[in-house]
């Protein structure tokens, strides 16, 4: 359940990490576990995640983008990403299962609430 009205969107880039085996499906299976689903995916590095494209079928999808420079995707909104805020997770991160409805009720805060940057 939104606990927002206006839902924006987000793009979650997921580097590498070093969390080891298994790392990148830790990440997409707390994200395909999310509530809250305007979000894309972009998996750079080379990382394999075609078996999870199905799972994000209800989002805005997953995409790999095996030889992406940090630099070019940080280069203001770029056309590898569309969502209104871009998040770097790295590989083995896990999300709350409510973890993006909370911060996009963050975003949009209640009156008289500070609103994050």
């Amino acid at each position: 359940m939104s606990l927002s009205r206006f839902q924006e969107m987000f793009s979650i880039v997921i580097r590498p990490g070093t969390g080891g085996p298994g790392a990148l499906q830790r990440t997409l299976e707390s994200l395909a576990a999310q509530s809250y689903r305007n979000f894309e995916i972009i998996v750079v590095g080379g990382q394999e995640a075609d078996g999870w494209r199905d799972d994000f079928a209800s989002a805005r999808g997953l995409f790999g983008q095996a030889g992406l420079a940090m630099a070019e995707l940080l280069q203001g909104q770029s056309s590898i990403w569309r969502g209104d805020y871009l998040m770097l997770v790295d590989a083995g991160d896990r999300f709350a299962a409510d973890a993006l409805d909370k911060i996009n009720a963050a975003i949009h805060g209640q009156a008289g609430q500070i609103l994050p940057d």
